[in-house]
């Protein structure tokens, strides 16, 4: 199996992962979505996903009532940044990507 090919399967686990996380937990987006708005109706026009997502932990940690610990895998920010994307076409360019291998 060449190099290329083990990435692609890499890849197309953390999507199936990715997307179950999503699933059972869609207040992440929420806010990521929350926050990114706000970031740039202040007048950013470009701004670090990372950034964004260390505010969404920060809120669901400070928010959590269950006592549960708050945990999201950091390769999720870049298919949270193409999820907006998908829902709010005016975010494409926004945020600096690479492309995905699959």
């Amino acid at each position: 199996m060449s190099d290329t090919e083990i990435l692609n399967r890499i890849d197309s686990k953390l999507q199936l992962k990715f997307e179950e996380y999503h699933k059972n937990n869609p207040q992440v987006f929420d806010l990521f979505e929350k926050f990114a708005k706000k970031i740039r109706t202040i007048g950013y026009k470009n701004f670090g996903a990372k950034a964004i997502m260390e505010r969404v932990r920060w809120e669901m940690i400070v928010s959590n009532t269950n006592n549960e610990p708050f945990k999201i895998n950091n390769n999720y920010t870049s298919r949270y940044v193409r999820l907006l994307e998908d829902k709010d076409n005016s975010f494409e360019g926004f945020f600096r990507k690479r492309q995905l291998r699959s």
